[in-house]
C-alpha cells in the first residue's frame, strides 16, 4: 500500500535526485558546435535562451557521437572509481553510500549517491558530451543508452543471451558489478571490461 511514510521517501528521492540535475540543467551553458554565440555568455548563470544548431545530426554522427562519450565517460569514470575505492576518506565521504549497508545488489542501489556523487557524474557525463562536440539529440542517445547500461549493471540478473554476451563481453555484466558490490577489489568500470 501507498502509506504516508512510503510517499514521504518517494518524495524525498525524487527531489534529491531531480534538483541537482535541473540546477545544473538551468545553470551550466550548453554550447554546440556551428552555433553562433549571439553574446558571450558565463559557463555557470541562468540559463534562460536555448541556442540550438539549426541543422539535425548526421547518421554518423548520431552513431558515433554517443558510443564516443560513452567510452571517454566510462574510462575517466574507472579511475575516479579506482580511487574512491582505494582512498578510505573518500570512500566513507563519497561513495560508501552508494555500497550502503546491504550487500545484496538490487534496483534502488543505482541511485544511491552522495550530493557531491551524483553532481560529479553529471558533470563528467556532460563533459564527455562537450569532448566530442555531441548534437543534442546524440545526447538524447547518450542518456537513454548510458541509463539503460546502468540499469542493467545494478539488476543482479545474469540473463543467458543479453548484451553483454552479444558483446563478446566488451559491455560489462551484471555479474560482473554484483561481485563488485560484494568483493570491493574489482569491476571498477560501470559499463564496459577495461
Amino acid at each position: 500500500l501507498w502509506s504516508a511514510g512510503r510517499l514521504r521517501s518517494i518524495g524525498w528521492h525524487l527531489a534529491s535526485y531531480c534538483t541537482p540535475l535541473l540546477l545544473l540543467d538551468f545553470t551550466t551553458c550548453k554550447r554546440y558546435p556551428g552555433v553562433p554565440q549571439a553574446w558571450e555568455r558565463p559557463y555557470i548563470a541562468l540559463q534562460r535562451v536555448r541556442l540550438l544548431p539549426m541543422s539535425p545530426p548526421t547518421a554518423w554522427e548520431l552513431l558515433w557521437q554517443p558510443v564516443a562519450a560513452l567510452l571517454i565517460y566510462d574510462a575517466v569514470f574507472y579511475w575516479v572509481h579506482f580511487l574512491l575505492h582505494r582512498s578510505s576518506w573518500l570512500y566513507r565521504t563519497v561513495h560508501k553510500e552508494h555500497h550502503g549497508v546491504d550487500r545484496v545488489l538490487n534496483h534502488t542501489v543505482t541511485n544511491r549517491l552522495t550530493l557531491v556523487e551524483r553532481v560529479s557524474l553529471v558533470l563528467l557525463a556532460n563533459e564527455s558530451l562537450k569532448m566530442v562536440q555531441a548534437h543534442p539529440l546524440s545526447r538524447s542517445v547518450f542518456v537513454f543508452h548510458f541509463l539503460f547500461l546502468l540499469a542493467d549493471s545494478h539488476s543482479n540478473l545474469d540473463i543467458p543471451v543479453w548484451i553483454d554476451k552479444l558483446s563478446f563481453g566488451w559491455i560489462g555484466s551484471a555479474s560482473a558489478h554484483c561481485s563488485h558490490h560484494t568483493e570491493n577489489c574489482h569491476s571498477f568500470a560501470p559499463l564496459f571490461t577495461h
